[in-house]
């Protein structure tokens, strides 16, 4: 945000940041969507980053793995409310591909409409869809309120046999992967399709570089893990 009595939110665009109190409003769910998609809402953002850049949902998570370059795996406890990440994620990714406003996002025809029957209660979460849940956090910088202040509208990005969106808020990442030739990593870190389910948590500076080496030794170790485990026998 922007300085002042009233601070604005700070806009970048096109490699420019400007101070706006303008937002994006656009008439597209009924009253009775907007009411049910908002329990989810509220849900995330109590989970999410808050003023004193303090992460609630770090107190629901069970780490299986520890941090190996910064880099930890992590597995949902009984009492978080996994489907309510997945539809909040998914009404974001499908509101802004449906908006005249939003530009870089773009599911297509038939992802498009395989998102709102999901949303609409009509299916399961789309077959040819991954979601991953990535926490940004520095154990040796545990308050990072300003990254709770952060908000990326999903773009979309052509991968070679499948579609990235990728969508940043309230200090949380989420990654979809849409298509016919879904990477396998993608698969197992789907927290709508997982089992077991996962949720990343990684540096705030390397977001981009989670499909790395660390990461992928760290899935290995945390499956090790959870076979020795005989809580998961």
């Amino acid at each position: 945000r922007a300085g002042g009595s009233k601070p604005d939110p700070v806009v970048i665009q096109d490699g420019r940041g400007r101070a706006t109190s303008q937002q994006i409003k656009e008439l597209m769910l009924c009253y009775d969507c907007e009411q049910r998609f908002s329990r989810d809402e509220r849900y995330l953002s109590n989970l999410s980053y808050q003023l004193d850049g303090s992460v609630p949902l770090l107190q629901e998570v069970i780490p299986l793995q520890p941090a190996e370059d910064g880099w930890m795996v992590t597995t949902p406890a009984p009492s978080l409310q996994v489907e309510c990440i997945v539809r909040f994620a998914s009404i974001c990714l499908w509101r802004c591909h449906s908006s005249s406003q939003v530009a870089g996002c773009e599911l297509g025809e038939k992802y498009g409409e395989a998102f709102r029957r999901f949303l609409n209660g009509e299916t399961t979460f789309p077959a040819q869809a991954t979601l991953t849940v990535i926490v940004p956090h520095n154990t040796k910088m545990p308050g990072l309120p300003r990254l709770g202040r952060l908000f990326a509208t999903p773009y979309t990005e052509n991968r070679g046999g499948y579609h990235g969106h990728r969508l940043l808020l309230c200090g949380l990442q989420f990654e979809f992967a849409v298509g016919n030739r879904i990477p396998s990593l993608f698969r197992e870190f789907c927290i709508a399709r997982g089992n077991p389910q996962y949720i990343i948590v990684g540096p705030p500076d390397h977001l981009g570089g989670w499909l790395k080496g660390p990461l992928h030794r760290a899935l290995r170790n945390a499956r090790k893990r959870r076979a020795r485990s005989p809580a998961c026998e």
